[in-house]
């Protein structure tokens, strides 16, 4: 966004639309789709891919039939895709939920352990290699 308003940052508004139909067709890894493939099920129509062909009446009688039919084969595979999604979700965020578990176990230490102390009270900040922990201390 800052790459495209001007230096007194107005007219932001005027890109707001072009930024977020950027976000909206930018794949996303974690669910393997776009956020408008998730909500309209297609991909969206970029503005290089807008040629309108001419065809004749009986062929648009056709076309129409065939454009209906694979409409409802591809909200079908929408809501397929939607539950894999949600499905992919889920498993994304019990495996992060795992790791943060294993990341914060609770210490138990025994006597004789050698142990690090840091005074959470202590917000002042002396710079970047000062030492922030005190010890070793035996338990």
């Amino acid at each position: 966004m800052t790459k495209l308003v001007n230096e007194n940052k107005i007219y932001w508004d005027e890109h707001l639309f072009i930024m977020l139909f950027s976000y909206k067709t930018t794949y996303k890894i974690i669910t393997g789709y776009t956020p408008y493939q998730l909500v309209y099920g297609l991909h969206p129509l970029m503005s290089t891919k807008y040629v309108v062909p001419v065809a004749s009446q009986n062929e648009r009688n056709n076309t129409l039939v065939k454009v209906l039919t694979s409409s409802i084969i591809e909200l079908e595979k929408l809501q397929e895709a939607r539950m894999q999604v949600a499905e992919t979700i889920k498993i994304h965020h019990w495996n992060r939920t795992l790791w943060n578990q294993q990341k914060n176990l609770k210490k138990q230490f025994s006597f004789g352990d050698y142990v690090l102390w840091f005074p959470k009270g202590n917000k002042s900040h002396l710079g970047k290699f000062t030492r922030k922990w005190f010890g070793p201390y035996k338990v």
